[in-house]
């Protein structure tokens, strides 16, 4: 077997683990955008996810899979960080999934905030008993933070 079938057959053989694991209903890392009260997503199995130090990780990054969507949709305009976005991450130590993304989405006392948590979890298939959901800097939009304070 040549150098590339066996490239193509793992290929087929990870699909095959990531078909088989969603129709298990596995929970999924990976990163979205919430987009006119919508999630747009690009999600794994978190057993395919990327492992470091026990954090499971999606596969991808916003500023790559944008470019890609902005060239297959019309409707997607801007830079990737005009837009409220966040990562799903599993940290296998403490059974938790940590929902990381801009403080407007991660406070549950709104009717968007609520919209935005029930879309995520069931999105990426979550169990609600074990997530935390966590602001963080990295997901606000840098033209409205306050650079100088």
């Amino acid at each position: 077997m040549s150098v590339i079938d066996q490239i193509l057959e793992e290929i087929v053989q990870k699909n095959k683990r990531i078909e088989l694991l969603n129709e298990s209903g596995m929970p999924q890392v990976g990163i979205f955008w919430f987009i006119n009260h919508k999630i747009i997503a690009d999600t794994i199995p978190w057993k395919e996810g990327i492992e470091h130090s026990g954090f499971y990780n999606g596969t991808s990054n916003h500023q790559h899979l944008w470019k890609t969507l902005k060239q297959v949709s019309k409707d997607l305009t801007g830079k990737f960080t005009d837009h409220d976005r966040g990562r799903v991450v599993y940290n296998s130590k403490k059974d938790q999934w940590l929902i990381y993304g801009p403080k407007k989405l991660m406070l549950n006392n709104t009717p968007t905030g609520k919209q935005f948590r029930d879309l995520v979890v069931k999105e990426f298939n979550l169990p609600k008993d074990k997530i935390k959901w966590k602001a963080d800097i990295h997901y606000e939009d840098p033209d409205n933070l306050n650079w100088e304070a």
